[in-house]
């Protein structure tokens, strides 16, 4: 079953950003996906080549047998959002606005979803 690993399916940190990832959980691991990401981004990559890279990596690493497949959604500190996949496809989607849930909260500024490779 799956098991919370620091570093792999989700990381923040609040100087750089946040990564949430799917996909192949063992791969995932192995590389600490999320984690990887960000490292990236801190060392002065662009979001999308941030995630990107990250993927690539655990590609080269694990991906031998066919593994090594998933997906990230990353958000900059500056709050810049990116989506990067290596499956055929990856189901996301994003909101901007309020998230505090009270009564006076209104609704997200900003709704983006996708499926497809390009999507944004």
């Amino acid at each position: 079953g799956d098991c919370p690993l620091v570093g792999s399916g989700g990381y923040a940190d609040a100087g750089v950003g946040a990564v949430s990832a799917t996909g192949h959980g063992e791969a995932i691991a192995k590389v600490t996906l999320s984690r990887l990401a960000l490292w990236h981004l801190q060392a002065g990559a662009t979001p999308t080549r941030a995630a990107e890279l990250a993927l690539e990596t655990m590609l080269k690493k694990c991906g031998k047998d066919g593994g090594a497949r998933g997906g990230l959604i990353l958000v900059s500190s500056s709050g810049e959002v990116v989506t990067s996949f290596n499956t055929w496809r990856m189901v996301w989607a994003t909101a901007e606005g309020r998230t505090d849930g009270g009564a006076s909260a209104s609704p997200p500024a900003g709704r983006r979803s996708g499926i497809e490779p390009g999507d944004t």
